[in-house]
Parts: structure tokens; sequence; C-alpha cells
């Protein structure tokens, strides 16, 4: 709790708090908000090389990637029919 100080009035030392209150919160979302960006980056960055590998895994073998995309749509659609 604030201390009154002679000559301050209860208005006053509210309003220096609530102040101290509101520059505490701003600092701390900033800071969030520094570590979600980050957070965001590198998810995109891993999701990227996911990608990446991928794509070369059919670039190198179409047809097994053929026949494994054929194979999860067929389960897809024994599912979808339950």
């Amino acid at each position: 709790m604030a201390q009154t100080y002679p000559g301050q009035s209860a208005t006053s030392q509210t309003r220096e708090t609530i102040d101290r209150a509101t520059d505490a919160a701003a600092s701390t979302a900033k800071s969030v908000g520094r570590d979600v960006s980050s957070a965001v980056g590198q998810a995109a960055e891993i999701a990227q090389e996911q990608i990446d590998g991928m794509s070369a895994y059919v670039r190198k073998h179409p047809l097994q990637a053929t026949a494994i995309a054929a194979g999860v749509g067929f389960m897809f659609a024994l599912l979808a029919r339950r």
C-alpha cells in the first residue's frame, strides 16, 4: 500500500498508484508480445522446413508418394462413411 505524505491527497495517491500499475501492465504486455512474436516466427520456420522436406520426398519418390496419398484418402473415405 502506498504511503501518504503530508500535503498529498488520497486522489493524488490513487492516481500515482494507477499510473504505476498501468506502466507495469504496458511493460508486461510488450514483453509478452515479443515472446509470442518470436514463438510464431519459430513455428513458421519449423513448418517451412517440414514442407520443404515433404516436397523433396515427393520429388524423389513420386510413385510412393502417390500411393501413400491414395491410401490416406481411402482411409478418410472409409471413416467418413461411418
